[in-house]
Formats: C-alpha cells, sequence, structure tokens
C-alpha cells in the first residue's frame, strides 16, 4: 500500500506506464529471449544477444577469429575454437566461416559491430567501441 495506491482511489483517469521493464527468459532448448514492453504496453519477446565490446585498435591491426572467440569468452580455450570453426559451427555477420586462419578486422564491421554465431543458438555481438 503506498500514496500511489491511495492516489489511485481517488482518481481513477490515471494512467499507469511500465518503463524498462525487462525480463530474460530461457527456453526448454537453451535459446535464450528477452520479455518486453513496448511503448503501448504489449509485450513481445526479443532474441538475447550478449554484448562485448573491443577496442577499435584491436580491429583495425586484425585480430585472429580463434583469438577473438577466446576472448569474448564465447569459447574456453583456443583448440576449442579451432575445433569449432573446422567443424563449420561459425558464421560471421550470418557467413559461414571454416578459415582456422581468418583475420577479423573492419572488412568484417557492420555499423560499428558484427554479430558471431556458434552453432545454431549462442550470438554475441562485437561492439567497437
Amino acid at each position: 500500500y503506498s500514496a500511489l495506491d491511495e492516489e489511485s482511489k481517488n482518481n481513477s483517469n490515471i494512467e499507469y506506464h511500465i518503463v524498462d521493464m525487462n525480463y530474460l527468459l530461457e527456453s526448454e532448448n537453451g535459446e535464450k529471449f528477452i520479455l518486453k514492453v513496448d511503448e503501448n504496453g504489449q509485450l513481445f519477446t526479443e532474441k538475447y544477444i550478449e554484448i562485448f565490446e573491443i577496442d577499435s585498435k584491436i580491429i583495425e591491426e586484425g585480430i585472429s577469429l580463434i583469438d577473438l572467440l577466446v576472448l569474448s569468452k564465447m569459447v574456453p580455450s583456443k583448440s576449442e575454437a579451432r575445433r569449432i570453426i573446422e567443424q563449420n559451427g561459425i558464421s560471421i555477420n550470418s557467413l559461414k566461416n571454416n578459415d582456422v586462419k581468418a583475420i577479423i578486422n573492419n572488412e568484417n564491421i557492420i555499423n560499428e559491430e558484427l554479430i558471431i554465431q556458434k552453432g545454431k543458438k549462442q550470438f554475441k555481438k562485437i561492439v567497437i567501441k
């Protein structure tokens, strides 16, 4: 019970607005979604993508895909990164990449970011700062 409750009893014209109310949901198969409320009060879901920020100098110089996967914590080790790349399990901006010697640089960046997908369900947005 609060002053707002008391005011709403006295004034039926009060409108309630939910602002920035987000919930992280995980489905049975491990996919993650964010439950959001739009400006009209309607609920909707959005695919959850983790964000990793990287210095623009690193991208300008170029970083190996293997190092980027480990640095962004998409994989625990370089050997795991190499294995997943060789098995065609990595996509960069929706394009499959099976080159273990791939270098990520400014050519891969779209609007100051790039999206890495591991398998079917794990995504990470790499944001250049």
